[in-house]
Parts: C-alpha cells; structure tokens; sequence
C-alpha cells in the first residue's frame, strides 16, 4: 500500500465489527466495553483526539481486546498516556502502565521498506481474566486531512455497555461523515459557529466473524483541510485533486543527464505509441519499485530526477518519472489515483476523500487512452491487468481532477484462448502430449514474468496446473510474449505426458472430449472465447464405436460447438465455446461454470478391434 490512508482512516481502532442492539447477546461475549472519543478540529486545522475507554475481559479468549495499540508519526503525537490494569472483583489496582511501558514498533503496511508510521503498543499475555484495562490518553494532529474512522465496537465477541464518539468543528471549516451499517443520526448542536455532534450508543450485542467486513462505523472526512501547509478543499473531487497537484507541483525535474538518456531512448522514433512504448519499457528494465512512505503522509513523490539517480521508487515516484519522459517527448500524461488490488472494492465516487492506495498514469491520446503501471516489470505497455481494472479512478489536472473509469477488460479480445493440442494414446491409458496454446489478454496475464519469477521446477509445475487437466506433467516448455493494440498475448509450447489420459476396459477406450475442465480463474473477466483443436493419433486396433459426436448448443450466456472427424487414423476434435459471465454475482458465475463444465462432459467410445 503506498499511502497511509487504511492506516491513518482506522487510526484508534484497528478492528471494528458490525454490532446491531439486541435485548440479549446471542454470541459468546469474551470483553465488555465502555468507550467515549471526541475529535476536536481547531481553527488552526488541528485536530484532538480524546479517548477515555474501559474492557472488561471476562475470558481469556478475550485478552487481546485489552491490548494497546495507538498509532503515531510526525504529524499525529501522543500528548497525553494513562492506564491500569485493576482486578474486578475487588477494585484494586493490579498493574499502572505509564508511556515507559509502551513498546514503540513500526507500522509497516502493505510491505512498505520506509515509513513514518510508528504504534505505541502495550499487550497482555501472561495475565489471568477476568480483568479490566482502563485507558486514557490524548492525540494532537498538526492537520485535518486524516479523521479516525470510529468503531463503536472493536472486537467480535465483545460487548459494549456503552460506546459514544463527540465531534466538534468550526462550521466555517466544515466537516463530512458517512454512516455504514448502521442506522443512527448523531445529536447536533449549533453555537457560535461551533458545531457539535454526538453518537451515544447502549447495551451493543456481541457478534461474530460471520458478519464479514460489514463493520458498523462512522468515517469522517474533512471539508476545508490542510497537511504540512497545504491547503485545499476536499467538497468535491476536482477540490482533491487539486491538492494533489499542489504536492506535484516542480516534481517533473528534468537533469541534464536524464534529457540525454530520454533522447537516446526515443532517437529515430516519430509515433506516441512507439516513444511511450520505448520508455515505458525502459522503465521496466532500469528501475526497481521499493515502497517508501515519508514526507506529506506519504502522499508527495519524489521529484523525478532524483528518481532517474536512485534507480528505484515507489508507485508515485516511478509515475512522476514516467510522466516528466513523456512530457520531455511532448506527450501529455496525467497522474491518477486509484484504490488498487485483486481483492478491492471500488472507490464511493458520490464521497469525495483520501480513498486511495495506489498512483498510475493515463495517457490521453488522440486515438486511444493508454494507462500504463509504472510499478509493473512485467505488464506489456496499455495494460493494467486486474489490480487496477475496471475502477474509477481520480485524474489529475494541472489545477484540479476528475473521476474516469479504467478498462473493465471483459470484451471478449482480452479473454481468448486458442488450444491446439496433438495426443498420441498409450497402451496403459496415458497419453503423449504435444501442445500449442495462444493465451490473448487476462489469460496471458497469468503467465507474464514467470521465468522471471519462478526456477524451472516451480514453472513446470505451475504449467501443469493451470495448462491441461488432471495428469499432466511437462517435460519441455517455451513461453514467448507479445502485445497487440495493447493487449498481451502469450504463446506456450510444450511436450509432456497425460496420466490416464483414457479410461479402459476389455472391449472400448473412452476419449474425453474436453481434457481440462474451465474454472472461474480461466474466466473471471467476462466475455471469454475458447477455440481448441484436439488431435489425436488413434493406434491401429482402434476405432469409433458408432456415430462421432457434433454438438450445437446455444442457451442463456453459453454457446457450444464440437465437430469430430476421423482422417487416416486422426481423431480431430474442434470445440468452440463463448461465455458470457459479464454482471453476474460471484453464485451466478459458479453456476454458469459448472454448466459449460457439464455441456463439456462429453466422450468418444472407441473399440478394440480383435
């Protein structure tokens, strides 16, 4: 993760649940809590965080509820630390923990090598529940442009007897929230062009992991807001990301030596397309991707000479370089932010805020926008592969932004396959295998920067996974890459052997018609074209036992066809499959999977002749 933004958003409270109020708990409850936190923004943009907070753990299971964890870094510090360990059936005063008792860690996040994060952290382990830990401490932030998220419970399994969160701001600063999963408006107070709100939540009932990532929380973000003394307004996107061109603003250094070396790269060229490819590619080939997170919490890229002289960067220093090549070529490009990863939802575009972990660039021309990610050793040059696709992402102008969506990549031109398989049968069932597959867009993907990445053993054993179905083992391999309209393409040969490729009896050999079954890796993306030819060399005292199977089948989202033929002793099979998986639910995409897989489960029976 390349910005502070998860870190700095769940600041004070790393692990919120969703709670709902009911009469009774229906879940094991192994802490009870009772919290109050306030947030006071100042005129001046600094912000008070105040947090009086007791856990009662009533089972050892629940120890780590009372743990201690407060994050700090050069523009949020610790003013104030406070609290004991008492025993509850008494009252008495087990343990005081003073700041000397604190153990001072890093907060790396998302495998950064530098950053400015740090956590005070205390933890129980060797004590005995029941007990209760009493907290109270208090944070100065020098800027508002990160809020807490507030979770009114932090623990599955922990209960809150009481849980309330205060906020007050200068109206002329202004300030916004968002409620999730929960149905609460806070108390509000006008005073003197003060504004207060409050949260005041009772008798919360514990749950547990079943409730998934559906925390019940308040995320606050600000209106006018400043970080290190830059100021700007983040009511709408265009406001951000006129920040952010404020923080690039003299980071497109060019050095006299990096002006030559972008002449040398790009001498002879005339086109856009064939200079970005070549610096681009250059990039790639001279340039490592280290995370580094200092300076303007983590949001300021390094200028892009010193880039050029360090040879390495994080995903903003590298697309700051990208971006001063380009323009030194006379190419216009545009940094752009974008909440990154396989596994992530898309930004909330209807709430402008610091919702990003990951910088790229767009680069608008006037046939066709390219993105290139400047972090990528691998990705052919206008392809983002999916930890970026299909999410709206902020664009940064020289004086504002705006919000565009990257390629989503289901057409079906970036999920094709062409398999060309030649099988000669074995007397025990095996089979020896001859393969030509050409894998074009998302499905290339999967093998871009594998001889880079893996030794030989761990390559063959990834092909053979992810190549045929059950049984099958390389024994020889060669990978070449291409790109086309900006749409990878990977060609694999291959040799090898299948494992009971046939199943036997005394009198018939059944062939399948469709070797490897598909499985939603194959087919995550969309619209995908499946285009195979089967051969196989049938042995003398083989031949088809009635009719060779032709299938035409054509419902919801499918469409299937198989031709099978027998020409001087060759089964040819061909099998063409278009899939349609674009806006399905995750159970809808299943479902349509194991259709295709069972519109493929299909044999030819040959039989033994005497």
């Amino acid at each position: 993760m390349d910005f502070k933004v998860i870190a700095k958003s769940l600041i004070f409270g790393f692990f919120g649940v969703v709670f709902h109020t009911h009469a009774q708990d229906v879940k094991p409850v192994y802490s009870v809590l009772d919290r109050h936190e306030s947030i006071t923004l100042h005129e001046d943009y600094t912000v008070t965080y105040q947090v009086r907070q007791k856990t009662h753990v009533q089972e050892l299971k629940g120890l780590h509820h009372a743990n201690i964890a407060i994050p700090y870094d050069d523009i949020s510090r610790i003013m104030r630390f406070e609290a004991q360990i008492i025993d509850p059936k008494n009252g008495k005063t087990i343990k005081k923990i003073s700041s000397k008792d604190l153990t001072d860690m890093s907060d790396f996040s998302g495998g950064s090598l530098f950053q400015d994060d740090r956590v005070k952290f205390y933890g129980l382990s060797n004590e005995k529940a029941p007990l209760i830990v009493e907290l109270n401490y208090e944070i100065k932030q020098s800027g508002n442009f990160y809020f807490k998220t507030w979770f009114p419970i932090s623990y599955y399994h922990q209960r809150a007897n009481q849980s309330t969160l205060e906020i007050n701001y200068p109206e002329n600063l202004g300030l916004r929230y968002k409620i999730k999963y929960m149905d609460m408006n806070p108390d509000s107070v006008f005073t003197d062009g003060e504004v207060s709100l409050k949260w005041n939540l009772s008798n919360l009932s514990a749950f547990d992991e079943s409730i998934g990532n559906e925390a019940a929380r308040v995320e606050i973000y600000p209106r006018k807001f400043s970080l290190e003394g830059f100021e700007a307004d983040m009511s709408d996107w265009n406001g951000f990301g006129a920040w952010i061109a404020q923080l690039n603003k003299g980071k497109d250094v060019v050095s006299n030596q990096l002006k030559n070396e972008i002449q040398r790269i790009v001498g002879g060229m005339e086109g856009d397309v064939e200079k970005i490819a070549a610096l681009y590619q250059y990039l790639q080939n001279n340039y490592r991707y280290v995370s580094i997170q200092l300076g303007i919490g983590g949001w300021m890229p390094k200028p892009a000479d010193q880039v050029f002289d360090l040879k390495y960067g994080e995903c903003k220093g590298l697309t700051m370089l990208m971006k001063t090549m380009l323009k030194e070529v006379g190419i216009d490009s545009q940094y752009a932010l974008v909440r990154a990863g396989s596994t992530e939802e898309d930004i909330d575009t209807e709430f402008s805020s610091s919702q990003f972990n990951h910088v790229f660039l767009r680069v608008p021309l006037e046939e066709k926008t390219i993105w290139l990610e400047c972090t990528s050793k691998s990705n052919p040059v206008g392809y983002l592969g999916d930890f970026t696709k299909d999410r709206h992402v902020l664009v940064i102008t020289d004086d504002g932004g705006f919000l565009e969506k990257t390629p989503s990549y289901s057409e079906e031109e970036f999920n094709t396959f062409q398999l060309q398989n030649r099988i000669i049968l074995q007397e025990n069932g095996d089979a020896r295998i001859e393969g030509d597959y050409l894998f074009q867009g998302n499905p290339a993907a999967n093998y871009l920067g594998l001889e880079s990445q893996a030794d030989l053993k761990e390559q063959k054993n990834y092909l053979n996974r992810t190549l045929g179905g059950n049984g099958l083992l390389v024994s020889d391999f060669n990978i070449n890459y291409s790109s086309e309209d900006f749409i990878p393409r990977a060609r694999i040969s291959f040799q090898g052997n299948v494992q009971r490729f046939t199943q036997n009896t005394a009198k018939r050999v059944l062939i399948p018609v469709a070797w490897k079954k598909i499985n939603k890796e194959d087919l995550s993306y969309g619209n995908a074209l499946v285009q195979e030819e089967f051969l196989v060399v049938l042995p003398a005292n083989l031949s088809p036992e009635g009719d060779l199977p032709t299938v035409s089948i054509e419902e919801e989202g499918i469409k299937l066809d198989i031709q099978t033929s027998l020409e001087e002793g060759v089964l040819k099979v061909l099998r063409r499959m278009e899939i349609n998986l674009e806006d399905l639910e995750e159970g809808e995409k299943d479902k349509r999977i194991q259709r295709v897989n069972t519109l493929n489960n299909r044999s030819i029976i040959l039989k033994k002749s005497e």
